[in-house]
C-alpha cells in the first residue's frame, strides 16, 4: 500500500501473456487490478472474470486517461511496448514491461529521458534473474568461488510455431516481427548472464539463419550466435544463442566459467517446466575429477518461501505460482516494482538495466545484417 494506505491500483495491457500479471498484482496485498485491457474484448473479459477485476477496456487511451491508476503492466507485441512505456510514464504511471523493454536504440535513450522527467519507475519482466538455480549461482559468484571470470554461456531454445497463426489461421504479431528472433527470446540468457557474471559486454559479433524447420513462417530469422566482449584484451567472452524454428524441446541453457571454478546448467529439463540438475566444479575442492551434480531447488534456496518475503511478496503467493507458467520467479517482477514504489527505491531491472540488456541484443542484430562487429552503447 501507498502512504496513504491505499492499494496501488493496476492496469494491465494484453490479456493473453498479461494473465500472469493480473495473477501477481491480484494475489500482492499492496496491489490491485483495477482493469484489463485488450484489443480482444472476449479475452479481456475472460481474464478479468476469471480474477475478480472490476472493469475491462479495448482501448489503450482510455487506460492512460484514468487517474485512478498507478501501474501500466505491458503484455502486448514486443514493437509496441517503448512506445506505450513512454505514453504511459509521461501520463505518470510506473510501467512493467514485458520482455524486451526496447527494440531500437533510439527507445532505449527515450525510455531513458521519460522516466527521468516523470519520475516513474520502470521495470523490465526478465523474471529468470528470479529463478531458483540462477540465484544459487549468483550467490556462488558472489562468494569469489568462481575467481576471475572468462566465459559464459546462454542458449534460449524455444520452438514457436503454435505462436505463429491465430485461431483462424491468420498471422500473428510474432510471425511478422522483424525482431522476435533475438530480442525476443535473448533477453532471458543476456540479461541474466550479464547480471549473473557482472560482466558488461562493449562490443559483439553476431550471426543468424533462417532453418526449414517445422514450417515456420516468420519475418525473422529464427536462429541467432552472437560472441559478446568485454574491454580489453583479457575482457570476459559470452556466447549467447537464440533459436525459435528449431526441432527441440524447450531449453534455457546457462553456463559460467571462471579460474577457480564452474557451473553449468543441464541442457535436459523436465517437460511443461524449466526446472533441472545443475553442476559444479570449484577447484578448492580436492580428488574430484568430474562435475558435481547441485539439484536447484534442494540447494542453498530450499524453496521460494524463504526469499519471496525479501522482495514483498507473501509466501502464500510464491506457492500459488510455483504450478504456474515459468514457476514462482513469474511473479517477482511485479512484486519487485512494488516495493520499488512503496520503498523509493530502484527496481532490480530498471530503465539502465533494460537499456543495457536491450542494446546489447540490438546491436547482435545489426551485426546479423551488417557482418560486422558492432559497439554496443554504455548506459
Amino acid at each position: 500500500m501507498d502512504r496513504s494506505g491505499k492499494r496501488l491500483r493496476v492496469a494491465v495491457v494484453g490479456a493473453r501473456r498479461g494473465a500472469v500479471h493480473v495473477a501477481a498484482f491480484q494475489a500482492h496485498p499492496a496491489s490491485e487490478v483495477a482493469v484489463v485491457c485488450d484489443v480482444n474484448r472476449e479475452r479481456a473479459e475472460a481474464v478479468a472474470k476469471r480474477s475478480g477485476v472490476e472493469s475491462v477496456s479495448t482501448h489503450y487511451e482510455e487506460v492512460l486517461e484514468r487517474r485512478d491508476i498507478d501501474v501500466i503492466a505491458l503484455a502486448t507485441a514486443d514493437a509496441d511496448h517503448a512506445p506505450q512505456a513512454l505514453l504511459a510514464l509521461d501520463a505518470g504511471k510506473h510501467v512493467l514491461t514485458e520482455i524486451p523493454m526496447a527494440v531500437e536504440l533510439e527507445q532505449c535513450e527515450q525510455l531513458i529521458k521519460a522516466v527521468k522527467r516523470s519520475g516513474k519507475h520502470l521495470q523490465m519482466a526478465q523474471q529468470v534473474r528470479w529463478a531458483p538455480y540462477v540465484l544459487n549461482a549468483k550467490a556462488l559468484r558472489d562468494e569469489g568461488e568462481f575467481g576471475e571470470i572468462f566465459y559464459a554461456e546462454g542458449e534460449y531454445f524455444h520452438n514457436v510455431e503454435g505462436y505463429l497463426r491465430g485461431p483462424n489461421g491468420e498471422r500473428t504479431w510474432r510471425s511478422e516481427n522483424p525482431y522476435a528472433g533475438i530480442l525476443g527470446g535473448g533477453p532471458h540468457p543476456y540479461d541474466t548472464l550479464r547480471w549473473l557474471t557482472g560482466v558488461e559486454y562493449t562490443e559483439v559479433h553476431a550471426y543468424s539463419v533462417k532453418p526449414a524447420v517445422g514450417g515456420l513462417e516468420r519475418d525473422a530469422d529464427d536462429h541467432f550466435t552472437a560472441l559478446f566482449k568485454a574491454p580489453g584484451r583479457g575482457g570476459a567472452i559470452a556466447k549467447v544463442a537464440v533459436s525459435s524454428g528449431l526441432a527441440r524441446p524447450y531449453c534455457l541453457y546457462l553456463s559460467v566459467y571462471g579460474t577457480e571454478g564452474t557451473w553449468e546448467r543441464s541442457r535436459h529439463q523436465e517437460p511443461g517446466g524449466q526446472n533441472s540438475e545443475d553442476y559444479l566444479f570449484l577447484r578448492k575442492i580436492p580428488y574430484v575429477r568430474t562435475m558435481m551434480p547441485v539439484p536447484s531447488f534442494r540447494s542453498r534456496y530450499h524453496s521460494f518461501t524463504g526469499i519471496i518475503p525479501d522482495s514483498g511478496m507473501p509466501a502464500e503467493m510464491g506457492r500459488a505460482f510455483g504450478t504456474q507458467g515459468h514457476g514462482a520467479h513469474d511473479a517477482m517482477p511485479a512484486a519487485d516494482l512494488i516495493g520499488a514504489i512503496l520503498e523509493e527505491r530502484s527496481p532490480v531491472i530498471d530503465v539502465y538495466e533494460g537499456a543495457r540488456t536491450c542494446a546489447g541484443l540490438r546491436c547482435a542484430l545489426e551485426s546479423c545484417r551488417t557482418g560486422e562487429t558492432v559497439t554496443i552503447p554504455q548506459y
